[in-house]
């Protein structure tokens, strides 16, 4: 496992995202570095303090490994639910996602958060915690991030096109994703809840 933390603000890209999705002028007026990622989806905004990510290997010879990649990251998912449970007020329980939906919407190509796959954590319908992987002959690497906050406009602020259309990504993705209700002073325990739920499986 391997608990990461963002030393300033950043835009990062899918392994195959075309590059064009963002407007690198903005992002570089708002302070803001551009990276490409090696797992699939769409773009993350990063911001210091405002997610808790969590990257976890599985060798191929583990328990934890799934040959079927829309079922293999179930465990991780349930294991972001319990400790959500654990750590967050919320007025409803978290949900995993069992299947990835047939058809995603095309907002999920360039943001993230605005899709949906399987094993991602949702509260009353909107995501708060986004998965990815990525596979070698070694195994495979699971990329997860919950949203200790989430400012839709900020995330849609960096993409191409005019102001109409950021306007309303912003729009759909705050009807597609949510900061977890005051998750951001309880990050600490949140984590440890999470980081000792994966220990024990």
């Amino acid at each position: 496992m391997r608990v990461c933390q963002a030393l300033g603000p950043a835009v990062v890209l899918g392994s195959t995202q075309p590059a064009g999705d963002v407007d690198e002028s903005r992002c570089a007026a708002l302070g803001l570095d551009l990276f490409r990622r090696r797992s699939g989806g769409g773009a993350v905004l990063v911001l210091p303090g405002s997610q808790l990510w969590v990257d976890v290997f599985v060798p191929r010879t583990d328990p934890l490994y799934v040959a079927d990649v829309s079922a293999s990251s179930r465990w991780l998912g349930e294991a972001w639910a319990g400790a959500i449970s654990d750590a967050v007020a919320a007025i409803a329980a978290p949900e995993v996602l069992r299947r990835s939906p047939k058809s995603a919407p095309a907002l999920a190509r360039t943001l993230c958060f605005a899709g949906a796959v399987a094993g991602e954590v949702f509260l009353s319908g909107r995501k708060v915690v986004g998965l990815s992987q990525r596979r070698d002959r070694d195994g495979a690497w699971f990329h997860s991030m919950a949203l200790l906050e989430l400012d839709p406009t900020q995330f849609a602020s960096v993409l191409s096109g005019g102001e109409p259309d950021r306007l309303r990504a912003a729009q759909e993705l705050g009807q597609r994703a949510a900061g977890l209700p005051g998750a951001r002073s309880v990050a600490p325990r949140l984590e440890q809840s999470l980081l000792a739920r994966i220990v024990s499986l």
